[in-house]
């Protein structure tokens, strides 16, 4: 506040200086409390009281309240209750928005603010099946069938000591039961959960704990009947070694009596009796014996006897009088055969025949058999293996003068014949042929070139002759001259280096002079001509013809204009403001070495000086010349070089806003992150400091330093065993057979709110399956599972629910036989898709009754056929019970039900409804249980695939609810559905600075905005009188190109501050108006 200086109680002598301070205030630190608790907020205040208060209470959901609170005189306490608001989750902010004392109000900049975080209350609901009888305590009340429903608070018990609730509702398995109802043979028995159950005790109940599908307790009532025994005999007369196997038992002459008893044999399925006693047929033997030559053989019964095999006995199957085998003794000797061996060794081409076979090299051995060639009458052998020596073969190669010749076997070998074969018949040293190969080669005469170049009047002697420029070239033969006795000849090509001749015409100032050779040339002497021996670059003699003129001094004149304080030295004399005249002259200073003159005349620019004051935010700076003026360096002068080239001053003078901070320390969950000005903090990057552009009150931009702490996520192992075919759905996955383990996270599901992590590994049980196959007499019945199977149900399959020992359904197989009745073999099928019509029930064929046979299906349908009429189908089947009737030819009526029950469902997963920003893209996925044929999305709005299993949602303007409709591989459709929320936010960020000085950093000044906003539609920038400076239309964003260069009408604008305005039209068709400053710094 101000004073009042004509206040009488203001008495301050005059001089002494009177300072008065701004109030402050402080409030009590950020906090986290329960849904329904208060926190006591501190204003602490420093300032002279009374104090006036004014407060501002705002959170997601609510609107801002303020608050203000007169006449306070010392640190307030106030109880600030979210729930009184409405407000019971998430960030309630108080911030100070008045504060004065008696004297002065309050810096506006530096009020503070705090949060607090409201943890909203933990509900749970409980709802598990139990069997029936079982009871759960849950905080120590008593839950069951009497009192399922109920809700528990755990006081205390969920994040921050807040309470937890725990909703109750129990619901209850019905009890399992089966009747089981047998009809056994005598001596039988059954066993029932550990109990006998026999002829002495054929009734009973027994509870099997935890046998059903659900876990429960399983009660199965036993009722058994018993049947009697048949007895019957077996007394056969066997071929000797003959033998019977009865049940398993072998009986022959070593064993020919006994008993036999078959398990099940009777036609009631109880055991029959047989009594077994045999007798035996004499044997039929006859011997064979005979002499045979080598090689010959005999077969008798199929078996081949020769030398190898000479004797043995040959059974013949049902060859004597009664039918058994005759048994035959084979003993046979052999005459043995005549060999001889033909072992020579042949020229190279020899043969030799024998027995009309021609042995040679390609044939060189062999064995000949001459029928009955032997005295015994037998066959005679000649074993042939020849030799062949090997070929005699001489290669002549020779080199020969052209001319030369050989003679080799009366044939002459020259240049016209330089290869060829002889053969000397009979010429090696075993009688043989002899081949001579010849190969001969001629050396024409060496040749060689002389190719030289002397020096202008050179010359070279070869064989006695003188080559030179008049001779340059000839040839020269030297006879026997090569190294093998033949002529040799050398060319001679000779060539001359042009004269080397240089003309050295120059200029020298007047009493100049260059010596050349020894001799002296000057303006007395200044032509002639030197020879140089030996001075080419070839090593010839060079030639300088000399030619010199002279010349005149050189005179320069220097007329500039400088900038105010410059000189210019010239021959070390300094020409300026108060020298600016004169005539200087260099000895030998022209391009000829000549002396030069200088005439200076000078005029001077007048001096250029700017003043730059500007108010900044803290943390700005500005560039003036390569310097930074920040808020260590706020004053400075800088000289800048103007169009006319000569420097131009500028003061530098600035001042800075107050700085605007704030302080983020929150608590995440492990993996959790928190984005602050496009920067993701998280457990690698826990603290920072940012900084966002513009968004203090006084337009500066403000601090927030984050420190974050994290939370630790909970994992649980969840590893199951389910019965054969069962499923579990755990956080929208399907986990079955075919998808056994996975890992599911819950987001915010631990007790500080963090996620928990289920790991889930699937294991099953094994199939418990029974086949009950039984023999009825008509009007019999049994009763299984509650089914009863008779005449009218002769199959059928029972699923026991948690018969088997893991507590999981059995299956048994129930195939009931009716004797006189006709039985149906039947083959279904069930409809390949739910609410399908392409099933089918087969009749394979009938056994039993009387041919020909009506035959029905529900009643209707009906069809006369014969025993080779089969199969019957009826196509176009649901799902449901069917009921065969079957009349045979005497009236007998059988009855047999089919069931075709519906095929298993087709699940689909597209996971999680998602919600994204405006302008972002996501994907969809879509997982399922069996093989597909086609995918299909729709609306097809956004989607950049329309047919297939994945596809990307790209950059969507609205909500939207997408349907997949899958076709299997067996035409059948399932459809799945996905929700895609789009949260719309409208910004775009904009430079406050920028200094287009052709650096290239910040030369444009632009908009930019992420991918929610797709153009500029209108962009207007006015200097401070409204002028319009700069305007574009449809501008794209993020591109320099389109920016503002600083210029109006192609010239540079200096320094100032701006007035933006811009239409920014986004993804979603909406348009937003954006307006701001911005300052071009030069």
């Amino acid at each position: 506040g101000n004073p009042d200086v004509n206040d009488p109680c203001l008495s301050v002598s005059q001089g002494i200086p009177v300072i008065f301070h701004r109030p402050t205030i402080q409030l009590s630190p950020d906090a986290a409390i329960c849904q329904n608790e208060c926190y006591d907020v501190l204003f602490d205040f420093e300032g002279v009281a009374p104090f006036i208060l004014e407060y501002n209470l705002s959170g997601p959901g609510i609107p801002g309240t303020t608050f203000t609170y007169f006449d306070i005189y010392g640190d307030t306490t106030i109880s600030i209750c979210p729930a009184d608001y409405g407000f019971t989750s998430g960030n309630l902010e108080i911030n100070v928005v008045g504060f004065e004392d008696a004297v002065c109000t309050g810096d506006s900049g530096l009020f503070p603010s705090t949060f607090i975080q409201v943890v909203p209350s933990a509900v749970a609901t409980l709802q598990p099946t139990l069997c029936s009888g079982r009871q759960i305590v849950v905080n120590g009340t008593i839950y069951n069938e009497a009192n399922p429903t109920g809700s528990e608070t755990f006081v205390g018990g969920s994040y921050l000591g807040c309470d937890s609730t725990v909703n109750i509702s129990l619901s209850f398995y019905p009890p399992a039961v089966l009747d089981l109802n047998e009809t056994l043979c005598p001596g039988s028995s059954l066993t029932v959960n550990g109990t006998v159950y026999n002829e002495s005790n054929p009734t009973g109940t027994e509870i099997l704990q935890n046998a059903s599908a659900n876990g429960c307790d399983s009660t199965i009532n036993i009722s058994l009947t018993f049947n009697s025994v048949v007895t019957g005999d077996l007394a056969p007369t066997l071929c000797p070694g003959g033998s019977v196997t009865v049940n398993g038992i072998t009986y022959d002459d070593t064993n020919p009596s006994g008993s036999q008893t078959f398990p099940g044999g009777s036609y009631l399925g109880c055991d029959s009796t047989l009594n077994i006693s045999l007798s035996f047929y004499p044997p039929a033997i006859f011997n064979l014996n005979e002499m045979l030559c080598t090689g010959g053989s005999l077969t008798v019964n199929g078996t081949l006897y020769d030398e190898a095999n000479p004797s043995g006995t040959a059974v013949l199957p049902n060859a004597s009088w009664h039918g058994c085998d005759s048994i035959v003794n084979v003993n046979l000797s052999f005459a043995s055969e005549v060999v001889q061996n033909l072992n020579t060794t042949l020229c190279p081409g020899g043969a030799v025949t024998v027995n009309g076979t021609v042995y040679d090299a390609a044939n060189p051995s062999g064995s000949e058999t001459f029928p009955n060639g032997s005295y015994l009458g037998c066959d005679s052998i000649v074993n042939v293996n020849l030799l062949f020596y090997p070929p005699a073969i001489f290669n002549l190669g020779q080199t020969l003068c052209t001319g030369g010749a050989v003679t080799v076997n009366g044939t002459v070998y020259n240049e016209a014949n330089p290869s060829g074969t002889e053969v000397l018949p009979n010429a090696s040293y075993n009688g043989c042929d002899s081949t001579v190969n010849i190969s001969l080669v001629f050396n024409s005469q060496v040749v060689y070139d002389l190719n030289q170049t002397l020096c202008p009047g050179g010359s070279v002697t070869v064989n006695g002759t003188i080559y030179d420029q008049t001779t340059p070239n000839g040839s020269e033969t030297f006879p026997g001259g090569s190294y093998l006795g033949c002529d040799s000849t050398v060319n001679v090509n000779l060539s001359f280096y042009p004269a080397a001749v240089f003309n050295l015409a120059q200029s020298f100032c007047t009493g100049g002079s260059v010596t050349v050779n020894g001799t002296v040339y000057d303006a007395n002497n200044p032509t002639g001509t030197e020879v140089l021996a030996g001075a080419s670059v070839n090593g010839c003699d060079s030639t300088v013809n000399i030619s010199l003129t002279f010349t005149q001094a050189v005179v320069t004149n220097i007329n500039s204009v400088l900038c105010s304080g410059d000189f210019l030295v010239v021959n070390g004399q300094v020409y300026d403001e108060s020298n600016p005249n004169g005539t200087e002259t260099f000895p030998g200073g022209s391009y000829l070495g000549c002396d030069s003159m200088v005439n200076v005349s000078l005029a001077f620019y007048p001096p250029a000086v700017f003043d730059l004051v500007e108010t900044l935010c803290a943390n700005e700076s500005i560039t003036v010349n390569g310097t930074v003026y920040d808020t260590a360096n706020p004053s400075g002068t800088e000289v800048f070089q103007n169009a006319n080239g000569c420097d131009s001053t500028v003061n530098v003078s600035l001042s800075f806003l107050p700085v605007a901070s704030f302080l983020l320390n929150d608590q995440l969950c492990t993996g959790g992150s928190i984005t602050v000005n496009g920067t993701a903090y998280n457990e690698a990057n826990p603290s920072g400091m940012e900084v966002l552009p513009n968004a203090a009150a006084n337009g500066c931009d403000s601090t927030v330093i984050v420190d974050l702490t994290f939370g630790d996520e909970v994992v649980v192992n969840f590893n199951p065993v389910l019965c054969p075919g069962e499923s579990i759905f755990i956080n929208g996955t399907l986990y079955f057979a075919g998808n056994t383990s996975g890992s599911e996270t819950f987001p915010d599901a631990s007790y500080l709110g963090c996620d928990s992590t289920v790991n889930i590994t699937l294991s099953f049980y094994p199939e418990a399956v029974f086949y009950l196959d039984t023999i009825l007499l008509p009007g019999q019945s049994i009763l299984v599972n509650g089914t009863v199977y008779g005449q009218n149900n002769l199959g059928g399959t029972e699923v026991i629910q948690g018969g088997s020992s893991s507590g999981c359904d059995s299956v048994v197989f129930v195939t009931v036989t009716v004797e006189g009745l006709t039985t149906a073999e039947i083959v279904s099928l069930s409809p390949t898709c739910r609410r399908g019509n392409d099933g089918f029930i087969s009749i394979e064929n009938l056994t039993g009754g009387l041919a020909p046979y009506t035959i029905a299906l529900n009643g209707t349908n009906s069809m006369q056929v014969d025993s080779n009429d089969f199969p019957v189908v009826y196509n176009g089947l649901e799902i449901g019970f069917y009921t065969i009737t079957i009349v045979d030819a005497t009236n007998k009526v059988t009855t047999q039900d089919v069931f075709l029950p519906e095929p298993p469902p087709l699940n689909i997963d597209l996971g999680p409804d998602q919600t994204i920003q405006l302008g972002q893209s996501t994907s969809l996925n879509a997982m399922t249980d069996f093989s597909v044929l086609q995918y299909q999305w729709s609306p097809t709005d956004y989607l950049d695939c329309t047919d297939c299993e994945s596809t990307q949602v790209v950059r969507p303007g609205d909500d939207v609810t997408y349907t997949l409709t899958v076709t299997s591989g067996q035409g059948c459709t399932a459809t799945a559905q996905v929700s895609i929320f789009v949260e719309k936010t409208y910004t775009v960020f904009a430079p406050n600075a920028f200094s287009p000085n052709n650096d290239g950093i910040n030369d444009e000044f632009t908009l930019f905005s992420g991918a929610q906003a797709t153009v500029v539609k209108t962009f207007l920038i006015f200097d401070r009188w409204g002028n319009n400076v700069y305007e574009i239309y449809n501008m794209p964003l993020n591109d320099l190109e389109f920016g503002w260069d600083g210029r109006f009408k192609g010239k540079p604008l200096d320094p100032a501050v701006f007035v933006w305005l811009a239409e920014v039209e986004f993804v979603d068709g909406h348009v937003e108006m954006f307006e701001g400053g911005v300052t071009l710094v030069r």
